[in-house]
C-alpha cells in the first residue's frame, strides 16, 4: 500500500518513536523524517529518506556519505529501524 501512495506522490512522513536497542547507524529516535519514495535500485526495494534539517543522516548500506540530510536505505533496514508512517492522504480539488 505505502508503495501505491509512493508512486501517486503522496506526501509521507515517517517516525523513530525509540531506540529499543535498534541498530540506528546514524538515525535517531524522537524526529520525524520525510519517506520521499519506495523505489526498486539495482532489484533491491529502497526507501528514499531526507532528514528536514539536512543533516543526520544513515550511514548503513546504500549510504552515499553526502551529508545534504537524503539518503537511500534498504527497505527491510527502513522497516526495522522506522515506527511509524503518515500518509497524507491528497483528495481532488473539485470534491471540496
Amino acid at each position: 500500500m505505502l508503495k501505491e501512495y509512493s508512486d501517486k506522490d503522496f506526501p509521507m512522513s515517517c517516525v523513530i518513536a525509540t531506540e529499543n536497542g535498534k541498530n540506528m547507524q546514524g538515525l535517531f529516535a524522537g524526529h520525524a523524517w520525510t519517506l520521499r519514495k519506495i523505489k526498486l535500485k539495482n532489484n533491491q526495494w529502497v526507501a528514499e529518506v531526507r532528514n528536514p534539517w539536512g543533516s543526520e543522516r544513515w550511514n548503513g548500506a546504500l549510504s552515499d556519505n553526502v551529508n545534504d540530510g537524503l539518503f537511500d536505505m534498504p527497505w527491510d533496514r527502513f522497516y526495522d529501524i522506522f515506527d511509524e508512517v503518515h500518509v497524507a492522504h491528497m483528495i481532488d480539488d473539485n470534491k471540496i
